[in-house]
């Protein structure tokens, strides 16, 4: 049985309702409650609770030793010595807690004289002996050895590769977000060439299913085909054939068709354009060759572009890099290290006025080339000493005005998502220079 890992409790229920996994690990508190919903006919929890999380009371530093430290401190003793808490367990209809059965008679020990064993004290808080703390899983040896202690004293905390089951999920990740690189990559390719050819074919069927499927999957969101792939004809096949659907593959087909019709534009311009430079008597191959030549730069920068969205893959539970950083995250707070890591995966550079695109459309015989981006995009950010680029800030274009299309799906500037290396414009061109210090993701 291969666990799976999805994003939130949302996608977790539909998977489980649809079909894709056989059962749910979660808190056990909100799996009792979901089964008294009534919404899981034929589902139970016959397994025993495998971790207990410890719950805790945040208070500031400055706090320490204070008259409200101490009385946190005395709440919570109390409600676990009289049993308060097992008692609204069973007043919310719950499962009763081993954790904190454990904890009751813990906090009850008496000494002969029939006084509590552990007891705060005024101004000296509690004795190391009664301090609880929370369950971790035991490191590998040779844990805190050599390298790790180096790197932590330059601020970077490697820890959670110490622990088997946070190296393994961070390899996972590298691995399955090589394998939809590689993947998706070589099947825009097939893609972008396919449609391109299409495009060009002298019969109109040809065409015209070229540029609606093309048009269709190089419009809408890839976000979009993952759900409708995954929770929609996945779950069809699931509940009338049952078979079901390799989320991996899954993902692979909706990023190549996303990047494959822009590649398929970028390529039928270009081959059209090649008529004008090689004889007609020349073989398809060779023409196709001269515009593959022509217009490599929007190719390639439309592929960067495909790398950093493999992180999408995470919502249907296929273990990359972005979902697997967010599981260490959760497991270990050490965000500063994971995130560094995931900048320089997953996030493109910024672009401003005056980064270079290129464009790949072309008007009569005359091809556009491109320019630089052109101001005022948003004066009031300023990166790298230069205005931000975003969603309907113009570029110089040899023929008319061109106009960036697309941006970043998370992060708006002025309003308007920010405009990052590699972003698409309104003529099919791509921004091919950013700000390589300022990364922007989503």
């Amino acid at each position: 049985m291969v666990p799976h890992l999805y994003s939130g409790t949302r996608d977790t229920r539909l998977a489980l309702n649809q079909g894709h996994c056989e059962g749910w690990i979660y808190d056990d508190s909100i799996l009792k409650r979901e089964l008294l919903s009534g919404a899981w006919p034929g589902f139970h929890m016959p397994l025993a609770v495998i971790m207990n999380t410890s719950w805790t009371m945040a208070i500031r530093t400055s706090e320490r030793g204070s008259d409200f430290h101490e009385f946190l401190t005395a709440s919570v003793i109390d409600w676990h010595r009289t049993g308060f808490i097992l008692a609204r367990e069973r007043a919310w209809g719950l499962p009763e807690s081993p954790y904190l059965t454990e904890q009751k008679a813990f906090w009850q020990r008496q000494n002969k004289a029939g006084e509590y064993v552990c007891q705060p004290q005024p101004g000296e808080g509690l004795a190391d002996a009664c301090r609880t703390h929370p369950i971790r899983g035991e490191p590998d040896e040779q844990a805190d050895r050599g390298w790790a202690a180096i790197l932590k004293s330059y601020g970077l905390d490697f820890s959670f590769l110490n622990y088997r089951y946070e190296r393994h999920l961070l390899f996972k990740g590298l691995s399955h977000t090589l394998m939809l690189s590689v993947g998706s990559i070589v099947g825009s390719l097939i893609i972008g060439i396919s449609f391109a050819l299409m495009r060009q074919s002298h019969r109109w069927p040809n065409r015209l299913l070229a540029i609606t499927i093309g048009e269709g999957f190089r419009q809408t969101p890839p976000l979009l085909h993952l759900y409708i792939l995954i929770f929609g004809l996945g779950s069809y096949l699931a509940t009338t054939h049952h078979i079901r659907l390799d989320p991996l593959m899954i993902a692979i087909v909706c990023f190549s068709l996303y990047a494959g019709s822009a590649n398929g534009r970028i390529l039928a311009q270009s081959l059209a354009l090649s008529k004008q430079e090689v004889h007609e008597h020349e073989s398809i191959t060779k023409r196709l060759i001269s515009a593959v030549d022509a217009c490599f730069e929007s190719v390639a920068a439309n592929l960067v572009n495909l790398v950093k969205l493999v992180g999408m893959a995470s919502v249907i539970a296929v273990p990359e890099i972005v979902g697997a950083a967010n599981a260490i995250i959760v497991e270990q707070g050490n965000q500063s290290t994971m995130m560094n890591i995931l900048l320089g995966v997953s996030m493109p550079p910024a672009a401003r006025m005056a980064d270079m695109h290129i464009c790949p459309m072309v008007t009569g015989i005359v091809p556009h080339v491109g320019g630089p981006i052109l101001p005022p995009g948003v004066p009031t950010v300023l990166i790298g000493g230069l205005p931000a680029a975003v969603v309907g800030t113009s570029a110089v274009c040899v023929g008319p005005p061109d106009v960036i299309s697309r941006g970043s799906s998370s992060v708006l500037i002025g309003g308007r998502p920010a405009a990052r290396m590699s972003d698409t414009t309104a003529h099919g061109g791509t921004i091919v220079l950013g700000m390589f210090t300022v990364l922007i993701g989503g």
